[in-house]
């Protein structure tokens, strides 16, 4: 069956607490977050931790970089370097000649567009075919102060490589919902419409909310219950009733909506990753299977469990997936 067959991460060991990024709040505030440390990369690259965790994604299913079909990078964050490929660095770096390569951006949900994709692609290979799946995100550049508004961001690196013949971790039903008419709700205005000699105001170099009244008007109303349908199709998808669902796994933003969510199918806390929230923050497209990974290695999910996985990107997206370990 079509699968992850395995699977790395990089997480740095230099920690940032939340109480100094958001100086300006109070404790209250700072409890309603929910977060009290990020990791903060201090040498590498968004790519290059990417590529670290590949190495180990590559280790965990015990094949050679020569092996893999398929590089996809679906980094959510400003990359290395404007108009470049970061999947092309990676094949280089790992040595991988034999594989194509591409960059899938779908905002912070692209991981799970990629997984969905991997899937599909497989589905129409009749031989053994590997496809690395990888992501880094490092917002030192491209968010200033690690925040927008009260969401605090977190750096790290994850990676998967995916089969047709995997022993476990089965990809099975998704669902994916979007709303283009949100699109101007967050950004990074910089662009040939904005071009840098143009810009007169710092803000727009960097990724942040535009539109507050809007997201508060048209996508605040609607979050909760997109999140909640795309997850309920998911299971349905997969032949599956909600009571076989072990595991929820949620995007690490907070507190707020993430009980919010849970609350809406009457979920308990202690079967979802809220455990790691609190040390994490925002890790954009490297969140939810950072989370899935910790999740195995911590023996909270074993193999035979269900775990559905919601996810969001900028534009806006929802995504949701079933795998079974």
């Amino acid at each position: 069956m079509i699968g992850i067959s395995g699977l790395g991460n990089y997480v740095p060991e230099t920690k940032c607490l939340v109480s100094d990024i958001c100086k300006d709040l109070n404790t209250d505030e700072l409890r309603k977050i929910g977060v009290e440390s990020v990791p903060r990369e201090t040498q590498n690259t968004a790519a290059e931790m990417a590529t670290i965790a590949s190495k180990r994604a590559l280790d965990d299913a015990g094949i050679k970089p020569v092996d893999l079909d398929l590089i996809i990078n679906t980094q959510a964050g400003l990359h290395d370097h404007l108009l470049w490929q970061v999947s092309a660095k990676i094949q280089s770096d790992l040595g991988a000649g034999n594989a194509n390569f591409v960059d899938l951006y779908q905002g912070c949900s692209g991981f799970m567009f990629a997984l969905i994709l991997a899937k599909q692609i497989l589905s129409a290979t009749e031989t053994n075919s590997h496809i690395l799946i990888n992501t880094g995100e490092k917002w030192s550049e491209s968010i200033q102060g690690y925040r927008t508004n009260k969401i605090v961001f977190g750096e790290a690196a994850v990676a998967a490589v995916v089969d047709n013949k995997s022993t476990g971790n089965f990809i099975l039903g998704h669902s994916l919902l979007s709303d283009g008419s949100l699109h101007d709700i967050s950004m990074m205005s910089m662009g040939t419409s904005n071009p840098p000699r143009l810009i007169k105001n710092k803000e727009d170099y960097f990724y942040s909310v535009r539109n507050l009244e809007k997201a508060k008007k048209n996508l605040i109303p609607v979050n909760i219950e997109r999140f909640h349908r795309v997850g309920l199709e998911a299971v349905k998808n997969s032949n599956l009733t909600f009571e076989d669902i072990s595991s929820i796994i949620f995007p690490s933003v907070g507190f707020g909506l993430f009980e919010k969510v849970m609350a809406t199918f009457e979920f308990p806390l202690e079967k979802t990753n809220f455990r790691y929230v609190k040390h994490t923050g925002d890790c954009g497209s490297v969140g939810e299977m950072l989370s899935y990974h910790r999740m195995i290695n911590d023996q909270l999910i074993k193999k035979g469990d269900n775990v559905l996985i919601l996810s969001q990107g900028a534009g806006f997206t929802w995504s949701a997936i079933v795998i079974e370990v």
